[in-house]
């Protein structure tokens, strides 16, 4: 039986419960991460202006931060919706554009082992979107490529990136001059020293898959608002509500800004 999501009158507070276990909101997404804006709000305030809509959860920014947040609390029972000045998928966002790789070498970052593990992860989950929604969102958003990596002579990436596959059971091979060679016939290989590969590193299609994510989105029940959005009514710290462009005002248990590059913007003070 699909969860519901109850509302409470108790301090703003509202919990996805079902029979089996209990998932609390605010936990939830207070562990999204860098890129996420959230602001807790007091519940039964009026709309400010011409008319007014409530809903558990509105995000900000209909990319892949905020497209996957929204399906996300949607399949836990919120109502959520959407708000984007130019829609999903679209070329001013991050993750806009025609495709983006997705590998798994991270050898170079200070939690590259971290990385790792959730790039995998990615990889694994973006095979099981193609194969959910295979039959309505054809062409496929994942294509399997493999990752080919060249250097001169091993470095401390190299070695790092080596290392996290090895503890995280990545697979890869390395490979020397005639293996290259032969395989890719085109590279030159006179200076290379190294190579590493990884068979299922692969390719996005980025601005289809934002878009797909927006289809099973709104098939199930959410909405995407085309327009911009900016502070409404707020009670000290608190914000009540955000004013769309149509005159409304939209009002949540929360607010999600999944803006990327665009987060300047909306908070110019911070």
């Amino acid at each position: 039986m699909r969860q519901k999501f109850q509302s409470g009158l108790v301090s703003g507070s509202r919990r996805i419960r079902d029979k089996a276990r209990s998932v609390n909101r605010r936990g939830f997404l207070s562990a999204m991460g860098t890129g996420l804006a959230l602001l807790n709000t007091r519940s039964g305030r009026a709309a400010a202006m011409q008319t007014s809509r409530q809903v558990d959860v509105a995000v900000v920014g209909a990319g892949a931060f905020g497209m996957w947040t929204a399906l996300h609390l949607q399949r836990l029972g919120a109502t959520v919706t959407v708000v984007d000045a130019y829609g999903a998928g679209n070329s001013r966002q991050t993750s806009g554009g025609e495709t983006r790789g997705v590998r798994t070498s991270y050898g170079d970052r200070p939690h590259g082992r971290q990385w790792t593990g959730w790039a995998r992860q990615a990889i694994t989950r973006w095979k099981q979107w193609d194969e959910e929604n295979q039959e309505r969102l054809l062409p496929q958003v994942f294509v399997q490529t493999g990752d080919l990596i060249l250097r001169t002579e091993t470095n401390t990436y190299i070695q790092e990136t080596l290392a996290n596959w090895d503890a995280l059971g990545v697979p890869y091979e390395l490979l020397n001059q005639n293996e290259v060679a032969n395989r890719w016939p085109w590279i030159r290989y006179e200076d290379l020293g190294i190579a590493l590969y990884e068979p299922e590193a692969g390719v996005v299609r980025a601005r289809r898959a934002i878009e797909s994510v927006a289809r099973v989105f709104t098939e199930s029940g959410g909405k995407i608002e085309i327009g911009r959005a900016a502070f409404g009514a707020r009670s000290g710290r608190k914000l009540d509500n955000i004013a769309l462009g149509s005159g409304e005002t939209l009002s949540a248990g929360n607010f999600i800004f999944a803006c990327g590059p665009w987060f300047p913007k909306i908070f110019p003070d911070l």
